[in-house]
């Protein structure tokens, strides 16, 4: 991965299910079911093993609150952002 790459997505992270899920106070699959109905933005990306991502800016464009409750979550090692 380039450099600038790397620049971009410590400045505009990717979140993972996991993420909106704790955020959200719901389980990894409501998360998805509450995409399929279209209450959660599709994600920006598809990683390995099509994993469902979100870039930080999108999730706070939908919602701030979420992704203000996602932040912190991001500097614990036990929930990086997805790489």
């Amino acid at each position: 991965m380039s450099r600038t790459n790397n620049q971009t997505e410590s400045l505009d992270p990717l979140l993972r299910p996991a993420h909106l899920a704790l955020a959200l106070g719901l389980g990894e699959g409501a998360v998805i079911n509450h995409i399929r109905d279209g209450r959660i933005p599709q994600p920006d990306l598809r990683g390995r093993c099509a994993l469902k991502l979100w870039r930080l800016s999108t999730i706070r464009a939908w919602n701030p609150t979420v992704a203000a409750a996602i932040e912190p979550l991001l500097k614990n090692p036990a929930f990086p952002a997805a790489a």
